[in-house]
């Protein structure tokens, strides 16, 4: 599985990934943000609702 490339915001803490649409054609890109909780640095993935 090749690896998918971080890709930078204009705001601390916050990148995408680009990557292929699931049950359609095309990309879409699908956010992350990274931050320290209890000393720990976490990583989620944003979700739309």
């Amino acid at each position: 599985m090749p690896s998918i490339k971080r890709e930078k915001t204009s705001y601390p803490g916050v990148f995408y990934r680009v990557a292929e649409r699931k049950g359609k054609s095309g990309e879409e890109r699908i956010y992350h943000i990274v931050f320290k909780q209890e000393g720990k640095v976490v990583e989620e993935k944003v979700q739309q609702f």
